[in-house]
């Protein structure tokens, strides 16, 4: 709550984020949520993805302000969790 949000205009490319995904000008008093990555974590929702307890994941339970989960991490979740995607909705 509160927060405001990072809307990349180049989202194809990162250049605003190191190759671990923090944001490279990184201002804590105006901490963002990437909308980019709260968008593919709530995707992996709809798909039936529940939260992840690495705190890495692009599903994990949590996203620090500032930091980008890149596109490519939804496809190796979805490589290394098959079972998530077999096991039946709620």
């Amino acid at each position: 709550a509160g927060w405001g949000w990072f809307v990349d205009p180049t989202p194809q490319s990162d250049e605003e984020f190191d190759h671990a995904g923090q944001w490279l000008d990184n201002d804590d008093s105006q901490p963002r949520m990437d909308l980019l990555t709260v968008l593919l974590h709530e995707i992996g929702h709809t798909l039936g993805l529940e939260h992840h307890p690495d705190p890495a994941s692009l599903m994990a339970e949590t996203l620090a302000p500032n930091t980008r989960k890149f596109a490519d991490d939804l496809d190796s979740l979805f490589a290394t969790e098959q079972d998530w995607l077999s096991a039946p909705a709620p």
